[in-house]
C-alpha cells in the first residue's frame, strides 16, 4: 500500500482531500520553463541579435563622426584684475545691489555665449549657409572643401528664414539647380552652362560662384541650406558649452561638438575676438564721449582764438603799437596777478557750463558723460560722473540679454535718473561758485583800475583784446592736453578675454560606436527573449507538462511523442517486441494505469478529450494494442457513435454494424457477433460504433449499455471505451457510469488550458471517475528536453493526427501538417 502511495506521488496524483498547498497554482512563467524555451529557440535569438548588430553597423556607417573642440579662455573682468582705483570701487559699491547679477564672472560667461554675439560671428564667417554632399552611405558636410560658394546677405537670409536647394555640379563646370518655380509653384530644373550664377528669389538674391582652389574631379550632388542667422545662432548656442574650470579661477572652458572640427576651432577664436571687441566698445564709451566733447570744444575755441588774434593784429597796426608791455609795464604789475586768476576762473566756469549744458540736454538718454575735461576743485562731481558712467555701461550690457520690462532694468533706470539729477545739481552749484569767485577777483581788479585811469584809450583797448586772447589760448592748450591724455587712454584699453589654450580637437564624441553596438546587441537579444516570455505568459494553449502542473492537480500518467511518420493520419504505431520511443511511451502509460486502478477487477477504461482533434481515438487504439502485446485479451469499443474514429485507426471496411445496433435492440442482437478481430494482434478486438443514430445521448443512457459492458467484461481482460469529447457533447458524461477510469487526452500546443479546469471540475464533482491526463503529440525538439518532467529516454519522433470534422457540426480539424518555407519558420517561433 505504501508503494502505491509513493507511485501516486510520483505521478503527481493528489488525494480527494487536497491540502491548501495542493490548491496553490502558479500563473506566471516558470524560470526553468523560460530557459528551456530560450535554448530551444537559440537560432531565432541569435538571428535577431545579428540583425540588430547589422542595423547598428549601417547606422554607424550613415552617421558622420562628431568631434569635440575645447578651448580655455581667461576672462579679465575689471573686478577680478583690480584695474579700478579704490575710490571708484567704493563709489560703485553703492549700486552693487542693482547690478549684482551682471558684475560677476557668470555674467561674462553669459555674454560670451549670448545669441547676439554668436549671430555676429556666424554672419562674419557665413556659417548660416551649409553645403552638403550625398555619398553612398551618408551626407558629408563640405565646409572648407566645397568647389562652389553659395551666398546670400544676412539681412535677406533673415527675411527668407530658410532656403534649400539641390544642385548637380558637372566636371565641365555646368550646374543643374533643382528648385520651386515661383510663378507656378511646381518643381523646376534649370541648367547653367557656367558659373557664377545669380538666382533671384522673393526674399533676395542667391549667388553661386566657383571656388578655384577646389578642383571638380567628378560629378557631384550638392545640397545647400540657407538658414536665418537668428535661427542658426540658436542652434550654435545649444551646441556651445561654457563652464568655469573651477570656483577659484576666472578661466572658462568653451566646448563645442561638430562634424567638422576645423569649423568649430575657427568659430571659437572668432567668438572670443567678437567678445573682446564688444567689451572694448563698452569700456571705451566714456573715452569716446570725452573725445567727442573735447573735439567740439577745440573747434569752437580755435575759431574764437583765430578771430581774437586777427582783431589784435589789426588794432596794433592801426594804433601803431608794437609792445605794450615795454611801454607801460610798470602800470600793469599790480593788476597782472588778478588777471591771471580771473582767466583761470573764467576757464573753469566755461568748462563747468559746457558740461552742465551737455548733461541737461541729454538727461533722458542712457549715455555716458564725458570725464577728464580739466575741471579743478570739482567738489566730487567727477567721482559721481565716473560712478554714473560705470552704472550706465553695466545697465546697457545687461539690457542686451533682457527686455525693457525687466525689473532689474527698470530699477537701474530709476537709479540712473537720480544720479543724473544729482550730477546736474552739483554742476549747477559749481557754476554758481565759479561766478562768485569771478566777482571777487573782479573786485580786486577794480582797486587797481584808478591807477591806470591815465592810461591812453588805445592802450586800454589793446589790453582788453590781449586779455581775451590769453584766456582763449590757455583754454585751447588745456583742451589739446586733455585730448592727448584721452587718446592714450583709448589706445591702452586691454581685452577682456584671452585664449590661454588654443582650440583643439580632443576626441570623437559621437556616435559612441562601442556603446551603440552593445545596446544593439542587448536589444537584439531582449526582443526575442521578451517575445518568448510574453508568448509563454499569454499563451492559451497547453505547451507541456509545466502548464498542466500549473493549472490542475490531476496526474499526468503518460506523454505520447509526436510521430512524424503518421502525421495527419490515424493509425496504430506500437509494435510487438519493439523498443522504439513510441512503444516505451505506451508501456509507461500502461504501467501508470495499473497503479491508478489498484484493483484487478477494474477493467473498463474510458478514453476522452475536451475537443476534437486531440488524438483520443489514436491513443485508445495504441493503448489497446500495447495491452494486447502483453498477452491480454483486449476489446476497444467505439462509443463515439456520432463520428466513429476507430474505423480510420484500424482501417475497418465495414461500418454498418456496431454497438449502436446492440444498444438500440439488445434483446435481438448478439453483441459478440459484432466484435471484430484486428490485424494488429490476435489478442486485440474491435467493437465499432456502427450506424450513427439520431439520438446518441438517449441511446447511451439506456440500461443496454450496462448489459453490453458486462458481456464484454466477461469475455475480455480489458475493455477500452473510445468516447466523444466531453467539451462538445454530454455523451462521455453519460458513459462514465460504466467506466472504472477516465483517460483524458490533451494535445500539446493544440488543447486549451481551459480544458484542464474543465477536467479538474469533472474529477472533483465525480462526473468522471479516476481521472488521469495523457499529454499527446509531445515534440522532442524544443524545451521538452529541458523541462522538469522530461523522461530520460526522450521522445524523438512526431505522432498524432487531425481529428477531422466532428459529427453533428461540432469540433474543427486543425491541420498538423508542418508549414513550409519562411512563413512556417516564423510561425514556429511566434
Amino acid at each position: 500500500m505504501a508503494t502505491t502511495e509513493n507511485k501516486d506521488k510520483e505521478l503527481g496524483y493528489k488525494s480527494d482531500n487536497p491540502t491548501p498547498e495542493d490548491e496553490k497554482r502558479y500563473i506566471g512563467v516558470d524560470l526553468q520553463q523560460l530557459i528551456g524555451h530560450l535554448i530551444a529557440n537559440w537560432f531565432w535569438i541569435l538571428l535577431c541579435a545579428a540583425i540588430a548588430l547589422i542595423i547598428a553597423w549601417l547606422y554607424l556607417k550613415k552617421t558622420p563622426t562628431t568631434y569635440q573642440v575645447q578651448s580655455s579662455v581667461l576672462i579679465k573682468g575689471e573686478d577680478n584684475v583690480g584695474m579700478r582705483d579704490q575710490g571708484t570701487l567704493t563709489a560703485r559699491s553703492q549700486f552693487s545691489s542693482v547690478f549684482s547679477s551682471a558684475n560677476n564672472f557668470s555674467t561674462e560667461m553669459d555674454i560670451i555665449g549670448s545669441r547676439t554675439l554668436i549671430k555676429k560671428v556666424l554672419e562674419d564667417l557665413d556659417l548660416y549657409i551649409t553645403l552638403r554632399r550625398t555619398d553612398t552611405y551618408q551626407e558629408r558636410d563640405l565646409w572648407g572643401e566645397a568647389p562652389i560658394k553659395v551666398w546670400m546677405t544676412p539681412q535677406e537670409a533673415e527675411k527668407a528664414e530658410h532656403i534649400s536647394m539641390k544642385m548637380n555640379l558637372h566636371k565641365n563646370g555646368s550646374i543643374d539647380i533643382h528648385g520651386i518655380d515661383a510663378s507656378t509653384g511646381k518643381s523646376s530644373l534649370k541648367r547653367y552652362n557656367k558659373l557664377p550664377v545669380i538666382i533671384h528669389t522673393k526674399n533676395g538674391v542667391v549667388s553661386i560662384t566657383r571656388v578655384d582652389s577646389v578642383p571638380i574631379k567628378e560629378n557631384m550632388e550638392i545640397s545647400a541650406s540657407i538658414v536665418a542667422p537668428t535661427r542658426m545662432a540658436s542652434s550654435y548656442k545649444g551646441r556651445l558649452s561654457i563652464s568655469q574650470t573651477n570656483k577659484e579661477s576666472f578661466i572658462t572652458s568653451l566646448t563645442m561638438n561638430d562634424t567638422r572640427p576645423e569649423r568649430s576651432i575657427l568659430f571659437i577664436k572668432k567668438l572670443v575676438e567678437a567678445y573682446n571687441s564688444d567689451a572694448n566698445e563698452d569700456k571705451n564709451q566714456i573715452a569716446q564721449r570725452t573725445d567727442e566733447f573735447i573735439n567740439n570744444r577745440i573747434v569752437l575755441i580755435s575759431s574764437e582764438l583765430g578771430n581774437t588774434e586777427d582783431r589784435l593784429a589789426k588794432f596794433k597796426k592801426q594804433a601803431g603799437l608794437t609792445d605794450l608791455n615795454s611801454d607801460n609795464k610798470e602800470a600793469l604789475q599790480g593788476r597782472s596777478q588778478y588777471e591771471t586768476q580771473l582767466a583761470d576762473n573764467a576757464t573753469q566756469l566755461n568748462l563747468i557750463t559746457y558740461l552742465h549744458d551737455y548733461v541737461k540736454q541729454n538727461r533722458t538718454k542712457n549715455d555716458v558723460i564725458p570725464t577728464s575735461v580739466g575741471i579743478k576743485n570739482d567738489n566730487g562731481v567727477m567721482a559721481m560722473i565716473n560712478k554714473y558712467n560705470e552704472a550706465v555701461i553695466e545697465r546697457n550690457r545687461l539690457a542686451k540679454g533682457a527686455t525693457a520690462k525687466n525689473s532689474v532694468i527698470a530699477n537701474a533706470d530709476v537709479a540712473l535718473q537720480d544720479m543724473r539729477n544729482n550730477i546736474e545739481r552739483t554742476l549747477a552749484g559749481l557754476a554758481d561758485g565759479a561766478r562768485i569767485a569771478q566777482e571777487e577777483i573782479q573786485a580786486k581788479l577794480d582797486q587797481f583800475q584808478g591807477k591806470i585811469e591815465e592810461t591812453p584809450e588805445g592802450e586800454k583797448q589793446f589790453l582788453s583784446i590781449s586779455r581775451e586772447r590769453d584766456f582763449q589760448s590757455q583754454l585751447y592748450l588745456l583742451l589739446l592736453q586733455k585730448r592727448e591724455e584721452n587718446a592714450i587712454k583709448l589706445a591702452a584699453t586691454a581685452n577682456n578675454g584671452r585664449i590661454i589654450e588654443e582650440p583643439e580637437t580632443t576626441r570623437p564624441v559621437a556616435p559612441k560606436r562601442m556603446m551603440i553596438m552593445i545596446v544593439a546587441l542587448i536589444i537584439g537579444l531582449t526582443i526575442p527573449i521578451l517575445v518568448i516570455y510574453l508568448k509563454l505568459l499569454f499563451s492559451v494553449k497547453i505547451a507541456g507538462r509545466e502548464d498542466i502542473a500549473k493549472f490542475t492537480n490531476l496526474p499526468v500518467i503518460g506523454d505520447i511523442p509526436f510521430d512524424k511518420s503518421g502525421e495527419g493520419e490515424r493509425h496504430v504505431s506500437v509494435q510487438n517486441n519493439s523498443n522504439s520511443m513510441m512503444d516505451e511511451a505506451f508501456r509507461n502509460l500502461r504501467t501508470n494505469i495499473q497503479f491508478m486502478l489498484h484493483d484487478t477487477d477494474k477493467k473498463v477504461l474510458m478514453c476522452t478529450s475536451a475537443i476534437a482533434g486531440e488524438g483520443k481515438s489514436t491513443v485508445a487504439g495504441n493503448l489497446a494494442a500495447s495491452y494486447a502485446f502483453l498477452d491480454k485479451k483486449v476489446v476497444i469499443v467505439g462509443l463515439d457513435i456520432r463520428k466513429p474514429g476507430l474505423n480510420k485507426v484500424f482501417k475497418l471496411s465495414t461500418r454498418a454494424y456496431g454497438i449502436s445496433q446492440f444498444l438500440a435492440n439488445p434483446e435481438e442482437e448478439d453483441l459478440m457477433s459484432l466484435v471484430q478481430q484486428s490485424d494488429v494482434s490476435p489478442n486485440l478486438f474491435i467493437l465499432p460504433g456502427g450506424i450513427v443514430p439520431p439520438n446518441p445521448t438517449e441511446l447511451l443512457s439506456q440500461k443496454s449499455l450496462e448489459k453490453a459492458i458486462d458481456i464484454l467484461k466477461e469475455n475480455f481482460d480489458l475493455v477500452i471505451l473510445d468516447t466523444a469529447p466531453v467539451g462538445l457533447v454530454s455523451d462521455s458524461q453519460v458513459i462514465s457510469r460504466v467506466a472504472d477510469m477516465s483517460i483524458c487526452v490533451v494535445r500539446e500546443n493544440f488543447s486549451y488550458k481551459s480544458s484542464l479546469f474543465m477536467f479538474d471540475d469533472m474529477a472533483r464533482d465525480k462526473v468522471l471517475p479516476n481521472v488521469g491526463l495523457v499529454l499527446n503529440a509531445v515534440k522532442q525538439d524544443g524545451h521538452k528536453r529541458y523541462g522538469r518532467y522530461g523522461y530520460g529516454y526522450g521522445y524523438g519522433r512526431h505522432y498524432g493526427y487531425g481529428y477531422g470534422q466532428y459529427g453533428y457540426g461540432y469540433g474543427q480539424q486543425e491541420s498538423s501538417k508542418k508549414k513550409k518555407g519562411l512563413k512556417g519558420l516564423f510561425k514556429s517561433f511566434f
